[in-house]
């Protein structure tokens, strides 16, 4: 998007509210989350220039340069770190079955201006430098491993963890990861929490403007207490479970890559124990 000098531009998510101004010398990126219930999120964002019921003490940022450009680009991304997704009611995976969940996550924004080098200049190239990141809703820290001394820092919410399609509620800002189990299992495996490596999943969106991340599938391994991770990064649509046509529905149908994943999940870390990815 283009931004004149002096311009204020607001936009309200509901559970994020934020403006960006452009100066002749810096940007200004003022914003305040709200505590809202995830039913009680809005299906549309509002936007518009001009001021907004932001104050001072709410957080306020300036990026200075020696002067700024016009062009100016608002991403969505999917968070920083891992999201340990806590079922409402706890699930158990029966043996030698398999299911496909349904979690949905806020996404981020990542605000990015256009940055004029000589070298840009020369080779016609357009630079963008990256501003902020900005959650869309604010999620609570916490620890996910085996002990203190192992595992890693994570957001935490709450899912219903949907198994029917039909059953998803599309919001504007919120993207549907599908994790996909299998049980080899013998023996149930029971899932009262989910640690999703969102960092490592590539986001989509469709012509309808609404987003799905690529697919997780972790898979309990037979005669073993090892998880066995992969990811899907593609724009393989969902399709309604009694979909004989093989036809995706509708909502997901032509697909874009919106953001690359983040951090590519290494080889050595495929294969993991139980308790890094259930608990």
């Amino acid at each position: 998007m283009t931004f004149a000098m002096g311009k204020n531009q607001a936009w309200d998510f509901g559970t994020l509210l934020f403006s960006l101004k452009r100066q002749p010398h810096e940007w200004q990126v003022h914003y305040k989350h709200f505590n809202l219930n995830p039913e009680a999120e809005l299906n549309e964002v509002s936007t518009w220039c001009g001021e907004c019921s932001l104050t001072d003490d709410d957080n306020f940022k300036r990026f200075v340069f020696s002067r700024t450009h016009k062009d100016l680009t608002i991403t969505p991304i999917l968070p920083d770190r891992n999201l340990v997704a806590k079922p409402i009611v706890n699930i158990t995976l029966m043996p030698e079955e398999q299911i496909t969940l349904y979690v949905s996550v806020a996404l981020w924004l990542r605000v990015s201006v256009k940055k004029p080098t000589i070298e840009s200049v020369k080779n016609n190239k357009d630079d963008y430098i990256t501003l902020c990141e900005l959650p869309i809703r604010e999620l609570s820290n916490t620890w996910f491993g085996p002990s203190t001394l192992e595992g890693e820092l994570c957001y935490a919410s709450k899912t219903h963890a949907l198994v029917n399609q039909e059953s998803l509620t599309l919001k504007p800002y919120r993207a549907i990861v599908p994790v996909s189990i299998i049980n080899n299992q013998p023996d149930i495996l029971k899932i009262e929490k989910i640690n999703i490596p969102v960092p490592a999943l590539g986001l989509y969106r469709n012509n309808n403007g609404l987003f799905l991340a690529s697919g997780v599938t972790l898979v309990k391994l037979k005669n073993s207490n090892q998880i066995k991770l992969s990811t899907t990064n593609n724009t393989t649509p969902i399709e309604k479970p009694n979909n004989t046509s093989n036809e995706p529905t509708p909502q997901f149908q032509q697909w874009e890559k919106v953001s690359d994943p983040r951090k590519p999940i290494e080889e050595k870390f495929i294969t993991r124990a139980y308790d890094v990815f259930f608990s």
